[in-house]
Parts: structure tokens; C-alpha cells; sequence
């Protein structure tokens, strides 16, 4: 399989733009993004790249529509409640979309973490379990999620020794397991994974020390450990490091 080389490598085996694939990067990888945030600089400030396309404002609005009439995208209801609230216009991709979107950049989904931050009540058996109340101990909670079991625990030790994460020292880790997970989170539009390993622990709060030093963060150390991916960026400089390995 030729991948072509450019921002991101691509197989160029479907009649998307680079333009039009870079706007369902950003889509793909997200549960809903606005119009806004596809917009030039912005686009490159979500999907924190120093590159992205070459699209006008205007020209954005075209190629979203023309994929949402393409049935690769759709708009995104979140129901807002407010009446006084005006929802900008939001899109997640189809299962049509995401097709095409893995025939062009060959996710190495047996390699694939996902990442999130959530508070939670620290004295919950499950700290993944949300908790709305204005009493107790919250805490922020990592959740690692993997199609592979063997990607979490290199991760977390990873992002704890680089300073990018820190986990609450003796606290209890919940793992869990669940099967036809159909990934409704942050990225990937729905799609259904066999399996999917969760491990969740609480983390330090912004009053510990370690707060003080986020600028500390080894991202150079990060790289050189990291075996999995989070982000298309990620993806596709890990593709070629295994390449090189090989």
C-alpha cells in the first residue's frame, strides 16, 4: 500500500481533497466541532499543528456542505436546554465518512489510546462515576481507554515520568472492560470497537505542587517512549517511526 507523503501521509485510494480530508481529521477526532473551529488558525489551534489547510472561511462552509451532502458528515444536536443560547452549527462524521477516512490515513487501531480528565468523587468505588454534588472530595480522574490492554500501562507510566499526567499516589485503579463499545466520547464517530479496556485514577488537584510545574513537561521524552497514538498527528509520525524500526 503506497502512502503519499505531505502534512499527513495518505493512501490517496478515495477522491477526497487534501482538503477536504484534513477537515475530517478534525471531525473524525472529535465527537462534534463547530464551523468556527475549522476556520484557519483556529483549525490549526484544535488540532494544535502548526500546518493545516488551505481553505478560506468560505470555502470551508462549501466543502462542509458539500460532505454533509456527500452523507460523510452531519450537523450535531446536543439539545441544549436554554432557550437564550444559540448552538453554533456543529458537525460529527457518518459511518460513510469515517470509511473513507481510515482507507486514506490506515488507523493502527491496536495502538490507539484515548486520554480524558473528569471530576469525580474521590470516595466513589468507580471514580469514573460522575458526581454533581456540593459536598465531598473532587478530584480530577484520568480515564484511559484502549483496544489493546498492552498500550495502558506503558501510557501512564509514560505520561506520569514526563510530567504531562499525575496520578494520585496509593489511590485505587478501576479497570474495566467493555465489549461492542461504540466510542461516543471524544473522537471517531461512533465507531464500534470489539473491545475497549478502561482504566481510570484520580490525579493530583490544582493545589498540589505539581501544578506549579507545567511548563516541565518532557514532550521530547514523551515521543521518544510513545508506541501508541492519541491524535491524526500522532498517528501518522508513529507510522513512520515503526517504519524505521522495521
Amino acid at each position: 500500500m503506497k502512502i503519499e507523503e505531505g502534512p499527513l501521509a495518505r493512501t490517496g485510494n478515495t477522491p477526497l481533497t487534501d482538503n477536504e480530508l484534513l477537515l475530517l481529521d478534525a471531525i473524525c477526532s472529535r465527537s462534534a466541532i463547530s464551523t468556527d473551529q475549522l476556520h484557519g488558525e483556529d483549525y490549526c489551534f484544535h488540532m494544535n499543528t502548526n500546518w493545516g489547510h488551505s481553505l478560506s472561511d468560505e470555502q470551508v462552509d462549501e466543502t462542509l456542505e458539500s460532505l454533509r451532502t456527500r452523507q460523510m458528515i452531519a450537523p450535531y444536536d446536543n439539545d441544549f436546554e436554554e432557550d437564550d443560547i444559540e448552538e453554533p452549527e456543529r458537525w460529527h462524521v457518518i459511518s460513510l465518512g469515517l470509511e473513507l477516512w481510515e482507507q486514506e490515513r490506515c488507523p493502527l487501531w491496536d495502538r490507539y489510546i484515548g486520554d480524558s480528565l473528569q471530576s469525580a468523587y474521590i470516595g466513589s468505588r468507580d471514580p469514573a462515576d460522575l458526581i454533581h454534588e456540593d459536598s465531598g472530595l473532587i478530584l480530577p480522574v484520568l480515564t484511559i481507554c484502549s483496544p489493546n490492554y498492552l498500550m495502558i500501562e506503558p501510557f501512564l507510566s509514560t505520561v506520569q515520568a514526563c510530567g504531562i499526567w499525575e496520578p494520585l499516589r496509593n489511590s485505587d485503579r478501576v479497570y474495566s472492560v467493555k465489549n461492542d463499545y461504540i466510542d461516543d466520547g471524544p473522537g471517531w464517530g461512533g465507531k464500534i470497537f470489539p473491545v475497549m479496556h478502561f482504566l481510570s485514577v484520580p490525579t493530583v488537584t490544582e493545589d498540589d505542587d505539581f501544578w506549579m510545574h507545567l511548563e516541565q513537561k518532557d514532550w521530547d521524552e514523551y515521543e521518544e517512549r510513545r508506541i501508541w497514538w492519541r491524535t491524526v498527528s500522532e498517528l501518522d509520525t508513529l507510522r513512520k517511526k515503526l517504519r524505521l524500526m522495521s
